[in-house]
């Protein structure tokens, strides 16, 4: 019994030496792209938050998960989200790169929540770099890989034009600092 305590105790260590969890927050830069000609509403400044955590497979390999909330949409309609990115990393000493999957809860919509569908999926690709402090520093982009808009949903452009079954993805330039722990 003791034996086994002592080897549940080493290898609990090792797990926990690979498992790093941090907070961070930081600016968006959103908007949404439709697939309607001369509609193109301007991108809008936004925020984000939450907390991550990585697991290094081995040494500078490894995966990292987030959920954060984030304030994106464009400058004609403001929609929060909870997003919950997943993606595989790769290290060089402080510098790291990533990509992967992310999928998206909407929280809520100016226009309401009627126009949007509740979950999108997406992709992110970006570049982060680590202090030894723990300080860091994230520069990602967002892309949605699903519409967001329900097919139901009428859009007028600035002609007056009326449009049903359009397609919007969303786009999100992303920077924050962050703090591992």
């Amino acid at each position: 019994m003791k034996h086994s305590f002592l080897l549940l105790l080493f290898f609990s260590s090792l797990c926990q030496a690979q498992f790093q969890f941090g907070l961070k927050a930081g600016l968006n830069s959103a908007d949404i792209r439709y697939n309607i000609e001369n509609y193109n509403p301007p991108a809008a400044l936004g925020y984000q938050a939450g907390g991550m955590v990585k697991y290094a497979f081995c040494e500078g390999f490894g995966m990292q998960s987030e959920l954060q909330f984030a304030a994106e949409g464009h400058k004609d309609d403001r929609l929060n989200n909870l997003n919950w990115p997943l993606f595989f990393r790769a290290n060089w000493g402080n510098f790291g790169i990533y990509g992967g999957d992310q999928l998206s809860f909407l929280l809520s919509a100016e226009s309401g929540k009627g126009d949007y569908e509740k979950s999108s999926f997406g992709g992110i690709a970006g570049v982060d770099y680590q202090l030894k402090s723990g300080l860091c520093f994230d520069l990602r982009y967002c892309f949605g890989t699903s519409s967001v808009n329900r097919e139901f949903v009428e859009i007028a452009d600035a002609n007056g034009a009326s449009y049903y079954g359009y397609t919007a993805y969303p786009r999100v330039f992303q920077f924050s600092i962050g703090y591992w722990f």
